[in-house]
Parts: C-alpha cells; structure tokens; sequence
C-alpha cells in the first residue's frame, strides 16, 4: 500500500489497521481471473476482521519496494501504540461474550538499521509489570514506558 505519511510523521496503529482493512483495486501485476466472464480483471479487494485471536500478533510493514527504481528502503515512521487497551470492537464483527477484542502489550521487537542489515532487540513486560530491553545477552530492567514506543517497532 502507499505510504500514509512522511517518513518523520506519526501514525496510529488504528490508522494502520483501519487503513488495512480498506477497499482496494488490485493492480494490472496483479490480475484475477473471473469464473463468470472468464478473463483476468482488476477486481477489487476488502479484509475484514471477522473474529481476533486471544493474543494478537502485530508485524509492522517497515519495508517499502519501489516499482520504479527497483530498490528496497526502511521505513522509520513511528507508529504510535497504547501499551494497554487496544480497542478493536469497531473493527472486529463477531466476538464470544466476556472474550471482546481488547489487547494489552506485552512485548515489541525492534530493528535498527537499513534493508542490508541490521539489529534486533526486544521489550517484554514482566508478570510485575515491571519492562525489560533485551539486547543479545543484556537484558535491562526497569525500562520507562516511553522508551517501548519507538520508530524501530516491527513486531507488537
């Protein structure tokens, strides 16, 4: 999909998720073939969320190809994510009763780097509440809740 804002702008994980979700034309790369009339068509697509899983696993698009120049960049876009109460009952059509679709994170991989390498570290939030940075074989305690929320997020 096209990027919904510059590099150094903010995005919510709403915005991204509702943006996912929206009706789209496939491209001419991308053609489908129709039973009915028996050609290959740019048809139109749509995702809905129809049931959420009990843990939900978020990965991040932080790669963008470019059809013209042919050449991979990382996007650095910060997306902005509640790190309690992730509220998806708007987007979600069916859930099971006391089972709604709200999430509260307890981990976010992190990548810092470009397309030809890079480095990976990891917050996870304790059974104390108490976050922790993991980086190889350091692990930190004690994180402030501010440092979780970052332009390196890939995976939530």
């Amino acid at each position: 999909k096209e990027k919904m804002q510059p590099d150094d702008a903010n995005v919510s994980l709403m915005d991204c998720i509702t943006k996912y979700g929206e009706m789209e034309q496939l491209g001419e790369n991308d053609m489908w073939y129709c039973n009915r009339c028996k050609e290959h068509v740019q048809a139109w697509k749509k995702i809905h969320l129809y049931r959420a899983p009990p843990i939900l696993f978020i990965h991040l698009k932080r790669f963008h190809f470019s059809s013209t120049t042919h050449r991979r960049h990382k996007l650095d876009t910060q997306v902005d994510f509640p790190l309690n109460d992730l509220d998806l009952k708007e987007l979600v059509t069916h859930w099971d009763e006391g089972k709604e679709p709200i999430y509260d994170l307890y981990a976010v991989s992190n990548h810092f780097g470009g397309v030809g390498g890079g480095h990976y570290t990891a917050y996870a939030k304790g059974d104390d509440g108490t976050w922790c940075n993991f980086d190889d074989s350091r692990v930190t305690s004690g994180i402030d809740e501010s440092e979780v929320v970052s332009p390196a997020a890939y995976c939530l």
